[in-house]
């Protein structure tokens, strides 16, 4: 291995010889590129000085950073020197540029930018070797010795080149991302630009202009006031103000831009990778100096939609009952699976409580804008609709009819529900034909929007229940020291808080078995306890590892990604969480001082009367969690189908991964599973038609959908106020929903879109979500308060947040838009209000 290095001679494999910034300029400068010429003070030269001054002990033994640099104070030793200052006459000698090139450095997900130093203007042999010495001394700076251990790299294993440059002068010099790193996407470079030297622009000394290209053309343009450039100096470089007339010149033309950017476009193919390259600009020539992987580049993401387009104008689109469950934008095979079956469950629920359906197959749809689920109703189907009102809501309310909504949902939706999806978890999947796991999946969806329509029976019995005792309560009981209303109705089991007690029940094996500390950390568990702990998890899972996030069936249950309920009981390990027993026994002793307040200050009359209201309360009231809480009790059986579906066709090179089947549409895959099933070739690569389709939805899922569009007429005019979401317009300093639960808390927000971000939920945090759902429950005992887009007084978020005294102030409609993570906000559940952090955007 040799001391000295050309940049012709290296190439990208030559990291452990020329540290990431030496082998990625070698392999440029081996393709072609412009890169100014020069050589490597290889690895073999840092180990040979450690070795030959007696310091590599001391390097890893030194009590801070200071002393280990102070180690580098020793001398090159002579031959080694004269080697450096060989290699540099033979470049021509003159100004050069002096930069240090790490092993750890300049990697696919660790660029280490910065961490080591860099000299610029360097001029003469002498000065060559001192620059070298110090770039050897600075791979144990402060902040390079903090940055390796924060990426988990051992110190022991580092090594140091240096890369050693003809200087360029530059007019102008900057940054250029090959991929735009704000959106992601890879068809659109962003160029960085400032006058002189680059050290201004990425030591951050100035604004530069930035410039977006796609193709062959400018996108947009952002002139920033320039007022510092970086120039040469004696000995280095420095600072010079910009002649107040050039300030706000541009740097770069159009046309030097888009060459920029094609010059990138080309160093990101030959490498297979987006780069972020440093570059120069002198007399008319680019030059480049640096190009490294963009590292932690987000997923790409379209353009937010801004308009709503609507496929007809002859009735409504609504958001509202079973589009609270599903938040986000809908993937395309989910979006053609809910369809058919929403509209086919919502003609039977009518023709159940109406008689004969009062509406035409043309009057209703569930349909996508912008990829949003959206119920349409037409006019006229909704004039048949009121008219046959009366009917259905006798039906609905009547105590002793079959009808009845907590009856139908007991005795037939559940049940009905429960044995097609127990039919399906035991079918074995891998000995079905594609065709057959498409229309299993299809069947399991069609069966769990039939029984939402139970579920939609059970939520007025319940609500009807809660608000009768609360206003008969209000009504007839008066006094100091009256109890809340809502002391007589919290306590009751339902599903989310019997799933909440078993995983409580689970971390308290664990601390019997002696796991805590393993289960805490994620490590292992020890060979006798494995088996037990994978048991009672199973069975947790079991039991309630159906409950959605969000129905779309894209998104993962607990019952094949445990994950978010093992971060769950950790919280309960972590002593963070209140045990549900506690809670439960807390307010069982609220509950017999309220009632022993009312028995002393309430005559006997008006007790029964209230007695009766609060038994139909409280056995009606948990119902409403218990019905929503099974709606995925089909979801791990069809995800399971349509992942085995989407392995096969990843198999026959149609997809990717498995889980790319739920970016298909449903004429795709059904096109697919016919060619998989004769034997045939499932078709070419869908990766870009896939990978376009995810960058739509996660441009769609910036914005918040309307509740009701059109937002006009009569009839919106009438339910505006039964919408789960705030649909004003809201500025200023607060936002306004629903008071849900009462109470007053102050605590730093939380976003979270899903189960990815439910590890980052601490105790004391203000949860901040579009909707929760059941699978949200575990994160109530840490939040202080509760804050939502979409919900209403029995939606789950207000069920849940009384039962663990935290406010909640629900439907916002734009909560997730106006609140950032970490913004420290204050929630008052008594008047629906969140007051938004100050100094935030109000916009």
């Amino acid at each position: 291995m040799a001391r000295i290095a050309s940049l012709a001679a290296l190439g990208r494999d030559d990291l452990p010889l020329a540290g990431g910034k030496g082998a990625n300029l070698g392999e440029l400068t081996r393709a072609g590129f412009p890169v100014p010429p020069g050589y490597v003070v290889t690895t073999q030269a840092y180990d040979e000085y450690v070795d030959a001054t007696g310091i590599r002990p001391g390097l890893l033994t030194a009590q801070d950073a200071a002393a280990t640099r102070a180690l580098f104070d020793a001398p090159v030793p002579a031959a080694l020197a004269e080697t450096i200052a060989d290699a540099y006459r033979a470049l021509g000698e003159g100004p050069v540029a002096v930069r240090s090139s790490a092993t750890a450095e300049d990697l696919p997900d660790a660029s280490f930018a910065g961490q080591q130093d860099t000299y610029l203007n360097i001029d003469g042999a002498a000065a060559v070797v001192d620059a070298v010495r110090r770039c050897w001394a600075s791979l144990w700076t402060d902040r390079a010795v903090a940055y390796r251990a924060r990426a988990g790299i051992d110190p022991a294993t580092v090594s140091l080149a240096v890369v050693v440059q003809r200087l360029v002068d530059a007019d102008a010099a900057g940054v250029l991302f090959t991929a735009n790193p704000a959106n992601g996407r890879r068809d659109e470079a962003v160029v960085n630009a400032a006058f002189g030297l680059g050290e201004a622009v990425v030591g951050g000394e100035v604004t530069p202009d930035e410039i977006v290209v796609a193709g062959d053309a400018v996108l947009t343009r952002t002139t920033a006031e320039k007022r510092v450039r970086t120039v040469l100096a004696s000995g280095g470089t420095a600072t010079a103000a910009v002649a107040a007339g050039q300030r706000r010149v541009p740097v770069l033309t159009d046309a030097q831009a888009v060459a920029l950017a094609d010059l990138g476009s080309r160093v990101d193919a030959h490498f297979g990778a987006p780069q972020d390259i440093e570059w120069t600009l002198a007399q008319g020539e680019f030059l480049l100096v640096q190009a490294r992987p963009i590292t932690a580049l987000r997923p790409p993401v379209a353009p937010a939609p801004t308009t709503w387009p609507l496929p007809r104008t002859d009735g409504m689109y609504v958001r509202a009952s079973i589009v609270e469950q599903l938040p986000d934008p809908l993937s395309p095979l989910f979006a053609d699976l809910i369809r058919p079956a929403v509209a086919a469950s919502l003609h039977h629920v009518l023709r159940r409580f109406f008689g004969p359906d009062p509406i035409g197959p043309h009057d209703t749809d569930f349909v996508t804008l912008n990829g949003f689920a959206y119920y349409f109703y037409s006019n006229a189907g909704m004039r048949r609709m009121f008219a046959a009102a009366p009917r259905g809501m006798r039906v609905a309310f009547g105590t002793h009819s079959d009808l009845n909504g907590v009856t139908q949902w007991r005795e037939h939706g559940l049940p009905a529900y429960q044995r097609i999806a127990e039919e399906w978890n035991q079918v074995d999947a891998t000995r079905l034909t594609a065709e057959r796991l498409l229309g299993g999946a299809a069947e399991l969806v069609a069966a769990g929007a039939d029984y939402y329509t139970y579920v939609q029976a059970v939520i007025p019995q319940s609500a009807t229940a809660e608000i009768t005792f609360t206003r008969l309560y209000d009504l007839l009981v008066h006094g100091a020291g009256k109890p809340p209303a809502l002391t007589f109705l919290v306590g009751e089991d339902s599903e989310p808080i019997r799933a909440e007690r078993s995983l409580f029940a689970l971390a308290r094996w664990c601390r019997e078995a002696g796991v805590t500390d393993a289960v805490l950390a994620g490590d292992p568990l020890p060979e006798g306890q494995r088996g037990a702990f994978e048991g009672r998890l199973a069975e947790h899972l079991a039991r309630y590892g159906h409950a959605t996030y969000n129905l779309d069936v894209m998104q993962p249950v607990a019952a094949d990604d445990p994950a978010p309920v093992l971060a769950a009981l950790r919280y309960a390990l972590g002593g963070q969480a209140v045990d549900p027993d506690v809670r439960r026994a807390r307010q069982d002793q609220d509950r017999a001082r309220a009632q022993a307040w009312l028995a002393a200050h309430v005559d006997p009359v008006r007790r029964r009367v209230l007695g009766k209201a609060l038994v139909n309360a409280r056995a009606l009231g948990p119902l409403r969690e218990d019905a929503l809480a099974a709606i995925g009790l089909g979801w791990p059986a069809a995800r399971r189908l349509l992942r085995e579906l989407g392995s096969r066709l990843a198999s026959g090179g149609l997809l990717d991964v498995a889980d790319d089947v739920f970016w298909l549409t449903r004429e795709e895959a059904d096109r697919a599973a016919s060619a998989w099933d004769a034997g045939r070739p499932v078709g070419p690569s869908a990766s870009v038609a896939v990978a376009a389709r995810k960058a739509e939805w996660r441009g769609r899922r910036q914005v918040t959908p309307p509740g009701w569009l059109p937002a006009k007429g009569v009839v919106y005019r009438m339910f505006k106020g039964f919408m789960p979401s705030n649909e004003a317009v809201q500025t200023g300093p607060t936002l306004t929903g629903l008071g849900a639960s009462g109470g007053r808390a102050t605590g730093p927000a939380r976003l979270l879109r899903g189960p990815e971000d439910f590890a980052r939920m601490q105790p004391g945090d203000i949860l901040v979500a579009p909707i929760t759902t059941p699978a949200y429950t575990p994160l109530f005992a840490l939040a202080k308060a509760v804050v939502t887009d979409i919900g209403g007084p029995l939606s789950h978020s207000s069920i849940v947040a009384r039962e663990y005294g935290i406010p909640a102030v629900l439907g916002t409609g734009s909560a997730t838009a106006r609140i950032h993570d970490g913004d420290v906000v204050t929630v008052d559940g008594d008047t629906g209000r969140v007051l938004l952090a100050e100094g935030a955007s109000h916009q």
